[in-house]
């Protein structure tokens, strides 16, 4: 996705093909990637995977959709074991 700006009256807004972007919207209990994850680090993680994991079962989506590249990141880190 290009994330190209224009000015327009010194605002900036961004061009058409940015506007267009398919975005999925995701919750903790919607999430297949993470979901299973999620409730492994709130049950069995340590003290920063666990808060990180009960955030995202709080969070409304939009603040779920911002903590979502951490929880991935956090999967790799912390993988749930086999």
């Amino acid at each position: 996705m290009s994330s190209q700006f224009q000015g327009i009256k010194g605002t900036r807004r961004m061009t058409r093909t940015a506007q267009r972007a398919d975005v999925t919207i995701h919750s903790a209990f919607t999430d297949v990637e993470l979901h299973d994850w999620l409730r492994w680090a709130e049950e069995n993680g340590s003290s920063f995977p666990k808060a990180t994991a009960d955030a995202g079962f709080i969070a409304d989506l939009k603040h779920y959709n911002l903590l979502r590249p951490v929880l991935l990141e956090l999967k790799k880190e912390w993988p749930r074991p086999a």
